[in-house]
């Protein structure tokens, strides 16, 4: 219960204010218990009230949310048709497209392989043709230092003779010697500008052997004789 002078509550069964000590009607208690009654049934009314209206709402959020969703189905069944036959679409031109890449490649590859056979017969072809040329070039060219092969055989002819003056030979035989040797070089020093310059080289070489064999068989002659005179 609450004081009117002072505003302090007190208990329902207190006659009197425990703040200000003044007395406490009971009409006031009675007036105060009618008003929360009242509230009370102004509560129950509005929360009845307040019930019904949300049940009312629920029922209309629902038959929405139902519409709502019968709309979606139909919305997304018919954009799953679309993209079904967007894809069937996509497909079938990609394998178009794929059939079409494979016969240009496979084109292509004809292509490439007949001009790889071409070429490889052309190079084969050329290559033959060059072995060819290389092979009568060097038969002619050998055909052609037939001097610096008798060069070489009259520088070892030469060589050979450069020693008959120890055994005896008759001064004619050496004459013929030094004719020989000069041939054999003559000829190789010819055939060393000619292809092949092989045995050329070698008649030069054995012609050069045989005049310093020749010098020296003389010298020997020489100082034989002059070591042991008469004996000639």
């Amino acid at each position: 219960m609450i004081c009117s002078q002072c505003g302090r509550e007190n208990h329902d069964s207190a006659r009197s204010c425990i703040g200000c000590g003044a007395p406490i009607i009971g009409g006031v208690a009675d007036g105060a218990k009618k008003v929360a009654d009242t509230v009370s049934d102004g509560a129950h009314a509005a929360a009845d009230g307040v019930k019904d209206g949300a049940h009312a709402v629920a029922g209309t959020v629902s038959d929405g949310a139902h519409a709502a969703a019968g709309a979606v189905s139909g919305g997304a069944h018919a954009v799953v048709g679309t993209v079904a036959g967007g894809a069937h679409a996509v497909v079938g031109g990609v394998k178009d497209g794929a059939g079409k890449v494979a016969d240009g490649v496979s084109g292509g590859a004809h292509a490439i392989a007949g001009g790889v056979k071409d070429g490889t017969h052309a190079v084969v072809g050329g290559v033959e043709s060059q072995v060819s040329k290389s092979y009568d070039q060097a038969k002619s060219a050998y055909k052609h230092n037939q001097i610096g092969m008798i060069g070489f055989i009259l520088a070892i002819i030469a060589f050979i003779m450069s020693f008959l003056p120890t055994v005896g030979w008759p001064a004619w035989a050496n004459i013929i010697s030094w004719i020989i040797w000069a041939a054999g070089l003559i000829l190789s020093f010819i055939g060393v500008f000619r292809i092949p310059r092989g045995f050329a080289i070698a008649g030069l070489i054995i012609s050069l052997f045989g005049l310093i064999a020749t010098v020296l068989v003389i010298v020997l002659s020489g100082l034989s004789g002059l070591v042991f005179p008469g004996t000639n």
